[in-house]
């Protein structure tokens, strides 16, 4: 699903992706910074988060999220 978004981005010019962000290795998207899950402190600020992730990952995204004040849209299946 997250490619599928990524793919649609590009369709909405007002839209700014700031990061991407995977596991364990970081995802490389022309223009835009990659990061890994154990790097969240070191994303650059964000108004919203939408994450498609594991749902090991759902509970830091969140916290991540609260800490910074952001809106948080998941689409994380099996919590």
């Amino acid at each position: 699903m997250g490619q599928s978004l990524l793919r649609l981005y590009g369709e909405f010019p007002r839209l700014h992706l700031v990061a991407a962000v995977a596991g364990r290795q970081a995802p490389r998207i022309d223009g835009v910074p990659g990061f890994t899950a154990a790097q969240w402190h070191e994303l650059p600020p964000f108004e919203v988060c939408i994450d498609f992730s594991l749902p090991q990952a759902f509970d830091a995204i969140l916290a991540c999220c609260v800490e910074r004040g952001a809106a948080f849209v998941s689409g994380t299946t099996g919590l």
